[in-house]
């Protein structure tokens, strides 16, 4: 894994170090089947209203730590997810144990929406080339203790939307308890083995746009009255297709997307802070 120091800045009052170059495995754990995604089948996604399937992603070869710009315009409609990532020891070699140590820390999922409006069989051009995880130390633990719960470590993300309103996510480490994770770590691994970071994704409510339980009830009302007359199949995965793109008309007609910078920080019920970062948007 190749690691390039970039850039310096200083956010929350201490030094923030923006790498790229570094190879993350992005995992989606949509409903949605996508056309250009990798398939893990060992792991499957939570059981919800629209169901549970493999869960799927990609390699992103480019995430920023610490910092980022973006190159894209108003046009683009950005909005972050609050999502964990678990960093593996460099000297991996094969599947890893419930017992293998490992680092815990938060990230910022982006996604350009508007490509989501378009075109909803694609994930890549979406989802890759726009995510960031946080500097600093991280949560020194094992995927075991991952599974018990008990860390107590949140994320908390916030950036304000093109009518100036704040919009926060926020993910709990609990969540990652009822994940497969062993599985999904592993299943990456056997298709990936030099990578070293992988997302997790995050389920709650809180943590994404997506996940939104107002949000999504809404746009899966509006897509089973469109169905009929979408001339889509009148089957699930249609009725998953057009629910994505509902949400993302929903995000930019009501201008939910970031107007400015986006901010991270992940801490402890004790106020310790594992990490933190800024992605901005030109």
């Amino acid at each position: 894994m190749k690691v390039t120091t970039l850039i310096s800045i200083s956010l929350f009052g201490c030094a923030i170090s923006s790498t790229s170059m570094a190879d993350l495995w992005m995992t989606d754990g949509s409903t949605v089947v996508f056309e250009d995604t990798v398939k893990i089948s060992e792991a499957m996604t939570p059981d919800d209203i629209l169901g549970s399937q493999a869960y799927e992603g990609g390699i992103d070869p480019v995430v920023a730590i610490g910092s980022a710009n973006l190159p894209v315009d108003k046009y683009s409609y950005v909005s972050v997810e609050a999502e964990w990532v678990i960093i593996l020891p460099e000297d991996i070699d094969g599947p890893i144990s419930l017992n293998t140590p490992v680092i815990l820390q938060g990230m910022l999922d982006g996604k350009y929406f508007s490509e989501f409006s378009q075109n909803q069989s694609e994930w890549f051009s979406a989802s890759l080339g726009n995510n960031l995880i946080a500097a600093g130390p991280g949560i020194p633990t094992t995927i075991s203790n991952i599974l018990l719960g008990g860390l107590n470590a949140h994320i908390d993300a916030y950036y304000k939307d093109d009518f100036g309103r704040d919009q926060f996510f926020t993910s709990s480490s609990e969540s990652l308890k009822d994940l497969p994770v062993l599985e999904l770590v592993n299943g990456v691994l056997e298709r990936f083995p030099q990578t070293r970071y992988i997302n997790m994704g995050a389920i709650e409510s809180s943590s994404a746009f997506v996940n939104n339980d107002a949000i999504k009830a809404v746009a899966i009302i509006k897509s089973i009255a469109q169905l009929p007359w979408s001339g889509l199949p009148l089957n699930a995965e249609s009725l998953k297709s057009l629910t994505l793109k509902n949400i993302s008309r929903i995000i930019t007609n009501f201008k939910k997307y970031m107007k400015n910078d986006a901010y991270i920080i992940v801490t402890d019920d004790q106020g310790y802070e594992y990490g933190e970062g800024l992605l901005s948007i030109q």
